[in-house]
């Protein structure tokens, strides 16, 4: 087959990221005839190497950063970035999965895997990319998990990614699925921050930090049981 209808037809099956079986199943042929194909993909620049076994038609980052490891979703900066809340570039893509596994490097873009526990991984959706698609967090959902996650968002990109508005109710929503006393708390503060009212509240007696790995110890919070150690706003 002709090296241009192959790749046509990969992009029409919507991979960008594929692998041997992949090609045998699209061209129904064995797959020591696909390993063929791949090799000669590769070595006429159409396909770019992924990691071993892995080869993509596409040079975006974005794209090959939620399939090459199924289910994942682009969050943090990376999810803001997408929805148009962050304006700086970034160098550097945050992807949550429940499968380990190590960063990789696609374009000389870094893809640090973070992983969550299955019933964490929600509140996501597919966005069109080029001929292809990614997975990127709801805003709402990449704020909840910088805040259960803290060290991949700060908690000033966080307020800074809500303040042109959010979903108060799939935010509030979000911050109960997550089941973390931590997440909970920080969110009800920041939509209280934002200048919004919150049903959110603490359910415990244990105390928090807004900013975990902030030196400082802040003042404290009754109300929401929390040292506020980070000026905010």
């Amino acid at each position: 087959m002709n090296l241009h209808i192959l790749r046509e037809r990969l992009i029409e099956s919507g991979l960008s990221v594929f692998t041997i079986k992949d090609i045998a199943r699209l061209l129904d042929t064995s797959e020591r005839a696909a390993s063929v194909y791949a090799h000669r993909l590769k070595k006429s620049g159409m396909a770019n190497s992924v990691e071993k076994g892995k080869l993509s038609i596409t040079d975006d980052p974005f794209v090959v950063a939620t399939q090459v490891s199924i289910p994942s979703y682009l969050s943090f900066t990376s999810a803001f970035y997408l929805r148009g809340r962050l304006d700086q570039v970034v160098n550097r893509l945050y992807v949550v999965s429940s499968r380990r596994r190590k960063e990789l490097v696609f374009m000389n873009t870094p893809m640090k895997f973070v992983v969550f526990p299955p019933e964490r991984v929600f509140g996501y959706g597919k966005i069109r990319k080029g001929n292809s698609y990614t997975v990127v967090a709801d805003l709402e959902k990449a704020a909840v998990d910088s805040l259960y996650r803290s060290g991949y968002a700060t908690i000033s990109t966080v307020v800074e990614a809500l303040s042109a508005g959010f979903d108060l109710e799939l935010l509030e929503k979000y911050a109960l699925m997550m089941d973390s006393e931590a997440a909970l708390r920080r969110t009800g503060y920041i939509i209280e921050l934002l200048g919004e009212e919150t049903s959110l509240k603490p359910s415990t007696a244990t105390t928090y930090y807004l900013n975990p790995q902030a030196d400082s110890k802040g003042e404290y919070s009754s109300k929401w049981r929390m040292y506020i150690n980070e000026v905010l706003g």
